[in-house]
């Protein structure tokens, strides 16, 4: 007959097996950056109220008090003081990210009326010194407070008072139906915009649109969709190292990122809508649910672009020229043969739309040969405002000997920030080109004659070629009898290796099961020093371990790998009575809880479970079973 099993014992393996799974997840990694912030449940408090201070840390590894220097407290003396332990989860950009959250929780009591300050607390993690915000208190009349009858609390682990009385655990497992659906998630909670600036701007001056989203609940972006962009040039930046932030709006802390961020080239003058951009996110309340899919959207904005002034604008002037840019020109050799090819380099650099500026073209060069030039534009793929450079390279063959001149070039551009039009120029270029011998020596040569510049760089190719064999054959080759019985040598080796394994193997159970007991008795002792020691968390963590490994050297069952549920299944096959297969059940999920209790246990109520677990071992050992075999 199966055993009875109560409807909390229920709820409690439930919510464990999905904490286990969520912390064991293979795709989750830990957050590398650490938080330390100081909060307060309410700025004003009456006279003979208490105050609640919450010093967080949030970092990958564990916090030693003894690097926290907590804040001085005014007129508000400290009247206990606890530590909470608990895990936060993350999602962003389709990654996971866990980490551990210590919470120290001063409750505080004013001792007088008046303005009084809590000062910064400091914190030493790894070298680093971090520092949180002085809060100021405001201490008042104490008010009336209606009465309210106290709850009778139960225990979270079915009978008796319990290991802890005054885990709020018993509250939770109480409210089925805070374990039976989430939290719901509020418009408040998560929300998104995007902002324009500068949203006055000139024609073809950069304005730079920003996306941001604020949450208070776990959330992972699936998309972003941004609006038909018409009458803008955008170029995408890179926000890919832009980290989480916080921020207080209307008095509630968020998390915030930048999303997404374009620059944006107005094409002509007026004002120019920019409706809003949707984002796709998963949102959750909590790990044990299932995430909800939102779409968010983002206010419409408007940006005023006004029309470049005509006032002295100059003649070379392009309307795509609205920046800060810097000008210079040169060639990789001033002195010359006739028909030697010169690389004339011009190079543009600055700020702006560097992709659609224009650069100023090469006049018609009669005494040159001009080819296409070669465009190489590099811009800068982070920040805020669009820097690079735009170089053109221009191959030149001077078709006649002497001095040669490259003529000076123009650049006019708008300068936004100053208001007025700059106007850059290139020196002129002399280039030196002398007659060549070739050109001397042909008949009928004469100055401005082209030349094939391409004449002696190719060379014929060879075709004449010989095949001839070398070496001795194969099978005639030293080398080719130990090849030859290499491999049913090694087929024999492995044949040998695999029985002399397999004889190895067959005590290997019992083996196991003796090693299980020698593991067992050493954890009762360590759970005993620990117990002493009033090391709860660590305490019953040891105790389930010692726990399952004497289930292992009775039975032989391997609890990794097994849920509660499979084990106990396995236990009443094997004989063993429903009675204790519960015991089983209520110790394991006593120790799971303790676990995650607040660290305040009392030492006999730790020895009162070792002593329970002493005696279900020992039960075990006085029990006749039979062989079970566990399905792969």
């Amino acid at each position: 007959m199966p055993c009875s099993r109560s409807p909390l014992l229920v709820i409690n393996a439930t919510a464990m097996l999905g904490l286990w799974l969520l912390l064991g997840s293979a795709e989750v990694r830990a957050a590398e950056d650490v938080v330390f912030m100081a909060s307060v449940d309410k700025t004003e408090v009456g006279l003979g109220e208490k105050i609640a201070l919450i010093i967080s840390v949030k970092a990958p590894g564990k916090v030693s008090q003894r690097n926290l220097k907590r804040p001085r407290t005014g007129t508000l003396k400290i009247l206990s003081v606890r530590t909470e332990e608990n895990v936060s989860f993350s999602f962003s950009g389709g990654n996971q990210s866990f980490s551990k959250i210590q919470k120290f929780v001063y409750i505080l009591s004013p001792s007088k009326l008046g303005k009084t300050q809590i000062g910064a607390a400091k914190l030493k993690y790894k070298g680093k010194t971090y520092t949180t915000n002085p809060i100021d208190i405001e201490v008042v009349k104490a008010r009336p407070r209606p009465k309210r009858r106290q709850p009778t609390r139960l225990s979270p682990f079915g009978s008796g008072s319990g290991l802890f009385p005054d885990d709020d655990w018993d509250s939770l497992l109480r409210r089925r139906d805070r374990l039976s659906r989430p939290a719901e998630i509020k418009e408040s909670d998560i929300f998104v915009s995007v902002t324009a600036t500068p949203d006055v701007v000139m024609q073809g001056q950069q304005v730079t649109a920003t996306v941001r989203i604020y949450s208070r609940v776990g959330a992972r972006i699936a998309s972003i969709r941004w609006p038909k962009l018409d009458g803008f040039f955008s170029v995408d930046r890179d926000v890919s190292k832009v980290k989480t932030d916080q921020k207080y709006i209307n008095g509630e802390l968020y998390q915030y990122k930048v999303l997404d961020r374009k620059a944006l080239f107005p094409l002509q003058a007026g004002e120019i809508s920019l409706g809003p951009v949707e984002v796709e996110v998963e949102v959750s309340s909590s790990p044990f649910f299932p995430a909800q899919v939102r779409r968010l959207r983002t206010r419409p904005s408007k940006v005023k672009v006004m029309e470049l002034p005509g006032e002295n604008r100059p003649k070379s002037f392009q309307e795509a020229n609205v920046g800060q840019y810097s000008l210079s020109a040169n060639v990789d050799a001033n002195e010359v043969s006739l028909n030697q090819p010169v690389t004339y380099t011009l190079r543009l650099r600055g700020t702006g739309n560097i992709q659609r500026v224009r650069p100023p073209e090469l006049p018609q060069l009669p005494r040159f040969k001009t080819f296409d030039p070669t465009v190489d534009v590099q811009v800068s793929k982070r920040g805020r405002e669009i820097t690079g450079s735009k170089v053109f390279e221009y191959i030149l063959v001077p078709l006649a000997s002497g001095e040669l001149t490259i003529p000076a070039l123009e650049f006019s551009f708008y300068d936004p920030k100053q208001g007025i039009y700059r106007t850059l120029k290139t020196e002129p270029e002399n280039i030196k080109v002398a007659a060549s011998k070739d050109a001397t020596a042909a008949n009928g040569a004469r100055s401005g004659h082209e030349v094939n510049i391409l004449a002696g760089a190719f060379k014929p190719i060879r075709y004449k070629s010989t095949l001839r064999g070398y070496g001795t054959t194969f099978y005639k080759h030293s080398s080719f009898l130990p090849i030859l019985v290499a491999p049913p040598i090694l087929y024999l080796l492995i044949l040998i290796v695999s029985l002399l394994r397999a004889r190895g193997r067959v005590d290997s159970v019992r083996r196991r099961m003796r090693r299980a007991w020698v593991r067992s008795q050493r954890r009762l002792k360590k759970a005993g020093q620990l117990a002493a020691e009033n090391h709860a968390a660590d305490f019953f963590a040891e105790l389930k371990a010692a726990l399952m490994d004497g289930i292992e050297a009775r039975t032989g069952l391997i609890s990794q790998g097994l849920t509660l549920d499979d084990l106990l299944a396995l236990m009443e096959q094997s004989g063993i009575p429903c009675q204790l297969t519960e015991a089983v059940r209520a110790e394991t999920e006593n120790c799971d809880f303790g676990r995650f209790a607040p660290a305040d246990s009392r030492g006999d109520q730790m020895q009162t479970s070792l002593e329970r677990v002493r005696l279900i071992i020992k039960k075990l050992e006085k029990e006749r079973l039979r062989p079970v075999e566990v399905a792969k």
